[in-house]
């Protein structure tokens, strides 16, 4: 039983991560293959494009003020949730196999909090904006 044990940690902390940012640049890779795939059919079927303006157009969009807000507001939402489910967890549970619990949830509760804070902060920019 201590084998799998040992397994489930070395894979859970070695090939997961790895997996992980495999994937991230597998994702960023791909993504520059299809631009330049687009670039080279646009060249293609008319010469006398301008190459420096479709490769503008087809960078990557970047998020409107309003859609950054709304993300940090449902992540501070998600986590705060998430750190104030597992408190209640570990006060409707007490039994000694829930000993972790209360870390992880001061953890979720603090992420959760920081970004509401930078929700509060950036909304006057917002305001601003408009």
């Amino acid at each position: 039983m201590e084998i799998i044990e040992d397994f489930t940690a070395i894979v859970i902390c070695a090939l997961v991560p790895i997996a992980i940012v495999w994937i991230v640049f597998a994702t960023i890779r791909n993504g520059e293959n299809k631009r330049a795939e687009i670039l080279m059919k646009a060249i293609e079927s008319n010469p006398s494009i301008d190459i420096e303006r479709l490769a503008q157009l087809l960078g990557k969009t970047r998020k409107v003020g309003r859609q950054v807000f709304t993300g940090r507001l449902l992540k501070g939402c998600i986590f705060s949730l998430v750190g104030l489910g597992l408190l209640l967890v570990r006060l409707l549970n007490s039994g000694a196999e829930h000993q972790n619990l209360p870390v992880f949830a001061v953890i979720c509760l603090a992420i959760g909090v920081a970004y509401m804070i930078v929700c509060w902060i950036t909304r006057k920019d917002l305001n601003e904006q408009r």
